[in-house]
């Protein structure tokens, strides 16, 4: 997962709330009738990106202890904010973050 979150936004400086928010919607997906063919962290990951994609990017140790808590119980949006990316999604925005390196805004947002 840490490599999946880095590789969404590799930027060192995106604050950790953002990665939060990126591997708990993979958990929420993970978990969502919605996606009931995503039932596994492999699944969600690579519906998404290739191991290939995946292998470029190395996660910092943040990364790794954010993905770790995550994994252990720490999502931190509601189960029902199931999307992110540059363009909005679903039936409302959650919240959103916007990356001065890149100049691009991530959107994270809901169903239902």
């Amino acid at each position: 997962m840490a490599a999946y979150i880095t590789s969404v936004l590799p930027s060192d400086v995106t604050p950790d709330w953002v990665q939060l928010y990126i591997g708990s919607i993979v958990v929420n997906k993970m978990n969502s009738d919605i996606f009931s063919s995503l039932n596994s962290l492999y699944k969600v990951i690579y519906s998404s990106t290739s191991s290939e994609e995946l292998a470029n990017f190395i996660p910092s140790d943040r990364t790794i202890d954010i993905a770790r808590r995550i994994l252990q119980g720490g999502v931190v949006t509601p189960e029902n904010v199931l999307y992110f990316g540059e363009e909005k999604q679903g039936n409302g925005v959650y919240d959103y973050y916007y990356d001065l390196v890149t100049d691009t805004i991530t959107w994270f947002c809901y169903v239902g």
